[in-house]
């Protein structure tokens, strides 16, 4: 009989616990490029944390890339570069069907260069126009901006005045230059209040347009959404810019279903990871923090399954925030729960004193690749081994991963857990397992089913 002992501690707090908005969006750290004609995808760019992706290439050229190193000073990691279409068969980059409503906070940083012919444009609203081929349509727009190639390296500026195309004079007006972009919108039916440098309001069927902390449109006009349609979607689309020579770069998108008080607390400036035997090092740093209370770390075997708590800044010192500073700060977390050839995807969620959290990511890492832990004679695991259990300290639930060495057969198995004095308080039996990587649960409950005390324990 083999036992193998490992300290843990159960902290009995049951919290109901929601990761929403607001949502960031800022194309992980990959490569690629999507150019088919007439081809779509809503595989090309990373998975968001509300919504579906949805890129499209017409007809005319171009195609939408991840560069990374894109332009230096641009956002973080992989950023997007749009080339339009030589003919107004558009390309288009959208996340559509999000969780919406009728007010909206809307951030991405931009930037155009390439040429004197073309047409970007940004749109949001709500309608099937945003995850097909088409252009845009007026009837599910809420807000249109437009942004014309000229000469000299110019942009002209426009907004969708309720249908018509109406100039934004002097507002993002040269090619080449970073903007970060801002758009407070209220498709309800009374003024929003907010506050951005002061206190300020949003009229009904009417949005506040910032660039550069500078309030540049103030009440403008929606297009012809239907007043009262929820607001779930936004799309970039590209045409009309002959040899496709317009470009648009794109990255750190946030948004939001509500009318937000400046809504990103942390600008991340890098998330990466890196794996080795039987771990996974988390690092990222930011920018700038606005009263960052600390990270939360989640972890999934799937990109698009359950993301459960790994670490909290609540627990863990090393993920506590910097508070609100202008200034770098770098942060660094390793996994050690984890079996070597197992492909993990993380999240990391920064949290403000106002409890808002901001989710970035996924990405995922493969601890040892080339060694693959699995059930089999000839290269399964070679020792009975526990891994430490996550999240720890936990509430009110947490995972507890074991290996059964692969020379063992049809064998049973019990895993059981123990108070300060020795007490049993919860086991697990395992009938004809073999050798193999295993995982389970403990809600935290005895084996009568009752709830444990908060405390130490062992497994």
């Amino acid at each position: 009989m083999k036992t193998i002992t490992v300290l843990f501690i159960f902290i009995l707090l049951i919290l109901q616990e929601s990761y929403a908005q607001p949502w960031q969006y800022d194309f992980g750290t990959s490569t690629g490029a999507f150019t088919t004609p007439s081809g779509t995808s809503t595989t090309f760019l990373p998975q968001p944390a509300s919504g579906e992706d949805f890129v499209r290439v017409g007809t005319g050229g171009g195609g939408l890339y991840l560069d990374n190193p894109g332009i230096a000073d641009l956002g973080s990691a992989t950023e997007l570069r749009g080339v339009a279409s030589s003919s107004t068969s558009v390309n288009k980059f959208s996340i559509y069907d999000y969780s919406g409503s009728t007010a909206f906070t809307i951030k991405f940083t931009v930037r155009f260069g390439g040429g004197d012919s073309g047409v970007w444009s940004f749109f949001q609203g709500d309608g099937a126009n945003f995850s097909n081929a088409l252009n845009f349509y007026n009837s599910q727009t809420f807000t249109g901006l437009q942004w014309t190639f000229g000469t000299s390296n110019t942009i002209s500026t426009e907004y969708n005045n309720g249908g018509t195309w109406t100039s934004l004079a002097g507002v993002m007006p040269l090619q080449n230059v970073n903007y970060t972009v801002e758009i407070y919108g209220n498709n309800g039916s009374s003024t929003l209040n907010y506050n951005y440098n002061g206190a300020q309001s949003v009229a009904q069927n009417s949005y506040d347009l910032w660039v550069d902390g500078v309030l540049v449109g103030d009440d403008l006009s929606k297009s012809a959404l239907p007043d009262g349609n929820v607001i779930d979607s936004y799309m970039f689309i590209g045409r009309s810019s002959t040899g496709n020579v317009a470009n648009i770069y794109i990255d750190d998108i946030t948004y939001t279903n509500i009318i937000s008080d400046q809504p990103l607390p942390v600008e991340l400036s890098a998330f990466s990871l890196s794996a080795g035997d039987r771990f996974v090092d988390l690092k990222w740093q930011t920018a700038s923090e606005l009263d960052n209370l600390g990270f939360i770390i989640l972890r999934s075997n799937d990109k698009e399954g359950e993301y459960t708590e790994l670490a909290s800044y609540e627990y863990f010192d090393d993920l506590k925030g910097a508070g609100t500073t202008s200034e770098e700060n770098k942060y660094h977390f390793r996994d050690e729960t984890v079996f070597n050839g197992v492909t993990y995807w993380y999240k990391l969620c920064d949290v403000d004193m106002n409890g808002i959290k901001t989710m970035h990511g996924p990405l995922k890492a493969t601890p040892r690749a080339d060694i693959i832990e699995v059930s089999t004679a000839n290269n399964g695991p070679a020792e009975y081994r526990l891994l430490q259990n996550y999240p720890n300290p936990f509430n009110p639930s947490t995972t507890i991963g074991f290996t059964v060495p692969s020379t063992i057969e049809n064998s049973d198995v019990t895993l059981t857990i123990y108070n300060l004095k020795g007490q049993a308080v919860k086991s697990f039996s395992f009938g004809g397992i073999s050798g193999g990587n295993y995982e389970v649960a403990w809600d935290g409950r005895t084996q009568n089913g009752r709830q444990a005390a908060s405390g130490v324990y062992f497994y």
